[in-house]
């Protein structure tokens, strides 16, 4: 997980240049240090603006929003006057904005909030200190309260502090730039800057917890550590939580934390200066010191785990790896499970196996159980009479590979059994899929990685396939009713139903297994890009199809000498990249557009 935060103090105000009303630039840089700092906030990246533009403003929060993925933290601080446009919304003055009646130039808040939503992040954190007029424009009725409801979303918590504001008379100018020094004889108060300097800085009082929460930060932070200017009262912070699970985000390291046995050190120290003995048995109490009884019992147990791991190794061969390879690819199902019983998100955290030869294997994601409708309505453009009728199924947890099996996937497999790597037609190999495989090919990787890793690989079901692409979507595709060149490798010469798909774009080859975005379940590719594999033999139609997930392999007139293949590639019309769309190939054929993914059993 990656963290990355952008601090902006935008803190002009619409008035007289004499007027302006700034934070003093050395707060914001002490903030992005603290974020930055390794042993503080941790933060791999820290954006840092003083008194943007509107379209600087705008530019700086769309590249740093857009370049994260789903399980990175961003962090938005915002430091600066607000004024109401004549909806009676609350607006960021930028630096264009030098008129407090012409507001075209101010950035409404809400806005900030929809620009995160370009963010594929689902954990977000917006933190509002806002000095704000006490007048009105003439006509705006109503509350000046912080507008929470339009800065929510269901990833992320708000956290808004509006400053108290000395009248203008009292307010004496100073400019962020870095190396300005001095304060206004009446300045604005930044409580939530100030504040969370301190809590980086000192950490949580308690110091029972190696990292500062979210919710324990908004907490400290509520307290108001701030003390207010004199004639002014400090304001009360409004914390909204979207999701429950964000509160126990970790945020930064807590700095005042003190581990049981250093705290224990600690107590025998002072108790031993007095009386030795007695401070033993009182602060050994005080820390949760254990009977010699309790003791012995766990003596036995890390006994019987030091023989179990000698017992393994000694059936390995006395080689670690295996032992290794064993741990750690059972472990992959144990976590998967309690990720499941706990999250209600249907995409599940991304993991890998590794292999008893070295290295690892193909990325893999848990899916949830669920229900499909397969197959295709008689309302659906472009249909084939191969995807009739529709049948519901019901299907248990498996977990997928989130892209194709790449070369570098597939290499390891070639150098371990000493096969040939297939042609990659110019195209470059890496992480784009591997192509000019037959089905035989697949089905003897995944045989090969079910050996190194002790767990079943396998090509996926015609029904697993068709559930994993759709990712709870009964459209054409997971897109909806259209796709697009922006999100799928086709022939963008052709259109679908003339809803769009037709943008000019072919780009005549594969592409990296994850460059364009994925679908709703994290997985990438499953319309267009290479044809995949599924272990189903040919049938006409799913007539005699059971409702079972399993692969359709025998009987009910099906062609085994052919096997089913789903996705669409890069040199097909948008029509075949549908979710229900099939076709087949030749068991023993290979083309340039047809790979594989492949299903883990959990």
């Amino acid at each position: 997980m990656k963290k990355q935060a952008v601090l902006i103090g935008a803190n002009h105000r619409p008035a007289e240049p004499a007027d302006s009303v700034q934070i003093p630039g050395d707060r914001l840089d002490r903030l992005a240090q603290l974020l930055a700092a390794r042993h503080v906030g941790a933060f791999d990246r820290v954006d840092l603006v003083r008194n943007p533009n509107r379209q600087a403003l705008i530019d700086t929060l769309e590249s740093a929003c857009v370049a994260l993925q789903r399980h990175d933290l961003i962090l938005v601080y915002v430091a600066g006057f607000c004024v109401t446009d004549d909806r009676g919304s609350l607006c960021l003055a930028t630096a264009d904005a030098d008129n407090p009646a012409v507001l075209t130039d101010t950035l409404p808040l809400a806005s900030l909030a929809l620009m995160m939503n370009l963010s594929a992040s689902q954990q977000q954190v917006l933190l509002l200190d806002c000095a704000h007029e006490n007048t009105r424009p003439v006509g705006v009725q109503g509350s000046q309260t912080l507008p929470t409801a339009d800065l929510g979303a269901p990833f992320r918590s708000v956290v808004t502090a509006r400053a108290p504001f000395l009248p203008l008379p009292a307010i004496n100018p100073i400019r962020m730039d870095k190396g300005d020094a001095g304060e206004p004889a009446g300045k604005v108060s930044f409580p939530l800057a100030d504040s969370l300097i301190d809590l980086l800085e000192k950490g949580d009082p308690s110091g029972s917890r190696r990292y500062l929460s979210l919710s324990r930060l908004c907490e400290l932070l509520g307290r108001g550590n701030v003390e207010a200017a004199p004639g002014q009262t400090m304001p009360s912070l409004s914390v909204y939580h979207a999701d429950p699970s964000l509160q126990d985000q970790p945020v930064a390291h807590n700095r005042a934390y003190v581990s049981l046995s250093r705290a224990c050190a600690r107590q025998l120290s002072r108790g031993e200066t007095s009386n030795k003995n007695t401070a033993r048995a009182d602060h050994g109490q005080a820390c949760g010191r254990q009977p010699r009884t309790e003791w012995f019992k766990y003596a036995v147990g890390l006994g019987v785990v030091l023989f179990t791991f000698l017992a393994l190794l000694a059936v390995s061969g006395w080689s670690l790896r295996p032992v290794q390879v064993m741990v750690w690819n059972n472990s992959q199902g144990i976590l998967n499970f309690v990720t499941a019983v706990v999250q209600t998100d249907p995409a599940s955290r991304p993991f890998h196996d590794l292999l008893l030869t070295g290295g690892h294997g193909p990325v893999m994601i848990a899916l949830p159980p669920g229900n499909l409708l397969m197959g295709s309505s008689d309302s659906e453009a472009e249909r084939f009479p191969s995807e009739a009728p529709q049948r519901k199924i019901q299907l248990e947890r498996f977990a997928v590979s989130i892209g194709e099996i790449s070369f570098d996937d597939y290499g390891r497999f070639v150098s371990a059994t000493g096969r040939r790597l297939p042609e990659d037609e110019g195209w470059g190999r890496g992480e784009r899929p591997v192509i000019h495989v037959s089905w035989h090919d697949a089905v003897n990787y995944t045989r090969w990685l079910s050996a190194q890793t002790g767990q079943r690989y396998r090509l996926p079901s015609e029904v697993e396939w068709e559930y994993l692409a759709r990712a709870g979507s009964t459209t054409p595709f997971s897109t909806g009713s259209c796709i697009h060149t922006d999100l799928a490798n086709y022939n963008g010469k052709f259109d679908y139903a003339r809803c769009g798909a037709r943008t000019g774009v072919q780009r005549g080859q594969t592409l990296p297994t994850s460059a364009l975005p994925a679908n709703p379940w994290g997985l990438y590719h499953v319309h267009g890009n290479v044809w995949e594999w599924v272990e189903d033999c040919w049938h006409t139609n799913y007539q005699q199809a059971v409702a079972s997930a399993a692969a359709w392999t025998q009987g009910q007139g099906g062609q085994c000498e052919r096997r089913v293949i789903r996705g669409g590639s890069w040199r097909f019309k948008p029509g075949y990249l549908r979710s229900a769309a099939r076709l087949w190939s030749e068991t023993d054929e290979s083309s340039q557009d047809i790979g594989f993914r492949v299903v883990r059993d959990l």
